[in-house]
């Protein structure tokens, strides 16, 4: 499997952005790293891929001091069940 790879919009696993396997897009707004999609092929879906995303994004967000705001609900699934993710999950109720 592939590592997690990380463009300005985008992390993904694949062996390119073209060929990619599952991706998150994402921007960075002021102090929060915004989740806007998660998606995994459907070959791929339920061996915890989308997860190695969200995980990729968390690290991001630490590494960078950002919150993450989800617009995802994929990811916002994901960090409010894993205690240890939940230090960056944003509490702001923000329209973006």
């Amino acid at each position: 499997m592939d590592h997690v790879k990380k463009t300005e919009k985008m992390f993904y696993i694949g062996p390119s952005e073209k060929t990619k396997i599952a991706f998150m897009e994402y921007e960075i707004k002021e102090d929060l790293l915004i989740i806007r999609h998660t998606e995994v092929s459907k070959s791929f879906q339920g061996q915890g891929i989308g997860i190695l995303l969200v995980e990729a994004a968390v690290k991001h967000a630490r590494d960078h001091g950002l919150l993450i705001y989800p617009k995802c609900g994929y990811a916002f699934s994901i960090l409010k069940k894993r205690p240890d993710l939940k230090d960056v999950l944003s509490k702001k109720n923000i329209i973006i």
